[in-house]
């Protein structure tokens, strides 16, 4: 069974671009897509993902503050963090309210999509860069 997948990123080239380039992969399967943190909790709510791949920097509320919202209503799917923030806070506050990872969107495509597939197994992932600020 592929990883059932949901993007959310506001920006609407890079989630197409992310889309495609998942699209690619057999073991994982996109099945909704959000712009903003009330679409994505509508979408968790209805297609109850695997996993959610989240962006931090949304219009309004931020990643890491719908957090709480979209593991009450969708407690089974996995969150991993895709964001430009390299803020300590920011990595503390995602894994400290459940996000099973935290990576940065300058990650390779194909280390993407194995992080995607360790965390939905269960692994919890943290972009190299980011291990010094745990």
């Amino acid at each position: 069974m592929p990883v059932r997948l949901l993007v959310v990123d506001d920006h609407n080239l890079f989630r197409r671009g992310l889309i495609a380039l998942l699209s690619q992969s057999p073991e994982i399967v996109v099945i909704g897509e959000a712009a903003d943190a009330g679409e994505a909790l509508r979408h968790a709510e209805q297609l109850k993902p695997d996993l959610i791949l989240l962006d931090n920097h949304l219009p309004g509320v931020h990643g890491v503050d719908a957090l709480p919202q979209i593991m009450q209503i969708s407690p089974a799917s996995k969150v991993l963090m895709l964001t430009v923030s390299e803020d300590a806070d920011d990595l503390a506050n995602a894994l400290g309210r459940g996000a099973s990872g935290y990576l940065l969107k300058t990650v390779e495509g194909d280390d993407l999509i194995q992080s995607i597939l360790r965390v939905h197994g269960g692994e919890s992932v943290v972009s190299p860069e980011m291990t010094s600020k745990l």
